[in-house]
């Protein structure tokens, strides 16, 4: 498979890039600098900001799927990067003809509560500490849920430098009970499954362990 992957240079964008070549899929890693990335036959390099348009469309064309891990070390203030990145990617995949798209997304974008107070502890900080962030990324759920593209937002919790467990738990709707953390190697590992056979094919999973 040819993938494009958005925020490749860091993060869950990183190694989603690791894993895909590992699996043998083709990779354009799409990133401000991805200069940082290791050198693969299989692997194209495409510098560019997502909130700009023009390189977006550029790097969209020719692909079979797009994962976007996009991600700010500035996340307090406000901001229109993940709604602007997926104004973006829903017109350039559009016009392009490619429909599949995975977005990282974040936990308490939506109204999910939980009877466990560990969890319900971090909803709370996380709505209250990242509350511009989470506007933004709901902003962009709503680009996605009136698009015609076939997306999967996923929402993982807390993120950690773990190692790829593949050994996680997932629901279709609320939060793992009890769950507060999952490491970004086995968020990307479930961001490139949903490409090969997803159930959750317009939907908002959350990950965690």
């Amino acid at each position: 498979m040819n993938i494009l992957i958005i925020g490749a240079s860091r993060g869950v964008g990183r190694l989603a890039v690791e894993q895909a070549l590992d699996a043998g899929h083709h990779v354009t890693a799409f990133a401000r600098n991805p200069s940082s990335l290791p050198i693969h036959e299989h692997l194209t390099l495409a510098q560019g900001d997502a909130t700009n348009d023009a390189d977006v469309r550029k790097a969209v064309a020719g692909h079979d799927a797009v994962i976007s891990a996009l991600g700010s070390d500035h996340r307090r203030g406000p901001t229109q990067l993940y709604s602007t990145a997926t104004t973006n990617l829903i017109e350039a995949m559009s016009s392009a003809d490619v429909s599949r798209l995975i977005v990282l997304s974040n936990f308490g974008v939506l109204s999910e509560s939980s009877h466990h107070p560990l969890t319900a502890l971090l909803v709370w900080a996380v709505r209250l500490g990242i509350r511009h962030t989470l506007a933004d990324h709901r902003l962009a759920l709503r680009y996605l849920q009136r698009s015609t593209l076939d997306w999967t937002a996923v929402r993982p919790m807390a993120l950690t430098d773990g190692p790829r467990t593949r050994n996680y738990r997932v629901v279709r709707d609320g939060l793992p009970n009890g769950g507060t953390r999952i490491s970004s190697a086995d968020v990307a590992d479930f961001m490139l499954k949903q490409l090969i056979d997803s159930p959750f094919k317009g939907k908002l999973p959350a990950l965690a362990y």
